[in-house]
């Protein structure tokens, strides 16, 4: 269990550097359910980087649109040719609705990981400044942060 615990904070963390803006269903994971794991690779492989997604395209690798059977083919088609890696579990066990659900974990955590350090994202990193850090934008109640409209000034057509 300690294994799965630990492949699950990891592939967490992994989720978290490369922004995923979906659920994390750990729950679902825990089970071995494949299905939670095939949002996160589609965006690690489709979205993260758009230099990774050129290159899936100009392999042929049809990943868009795929069915959930040809796209861990095409995941493992990748896996193998671009990133040189050798799956710790074959399709069929991935594709399993259940089980193996430490292996399936750490797979999807080391490719993360391989994209990460081979196609760093282009995504625009916030800057943080000085004033930023001492005078944070103000928040909602629940939170979120408001945009101050910035006050024209009011001119006075009259001379």
């Amino acid at each position: 269990m300690d294994a799965l615990k630990n492949s699950l904070i990891r592939l967490h963390s992994c989720c978290k550097k490369m922004n995923y803006p979906g659920e994390f269903d750990a729950d679902s994971m825990r089970t071995g359910s494949y299905h939670a794991l095939l949002p996160i690779l589609n965006h690690a492989l489709l979205q993260y980087s758009p230099a990774l997604a050129k290159k899936i395209v100009d392999s042929g690798v049809e990943l868009y649109g795929a069915s959930d059977m040809r796209f861990v083919e095409g995941t493992y088609k990748l896996m193998r040719d671009v990133f040189s890696y050798k799956p710790i579990i074959a399709k069929n066990q991935f594709m399993s609705s259940s089980g193996f659900a430490e292996k399936k974990a750490a797979l999807v955590a080391d490719l993360l990981t391989l994209i990460m350090d081979r196609f760093p994202s282009k995504a625009p990193k916030s800057k943080v400044t000085a004033s930023s850090r001492l005078f944070p934008p103000p928040a909602s109640k629940d939170g979120a942060v408001v945009e101050k409209a910035i006050p024209t000034p009011h001119i006075n057509s009259a001379s």
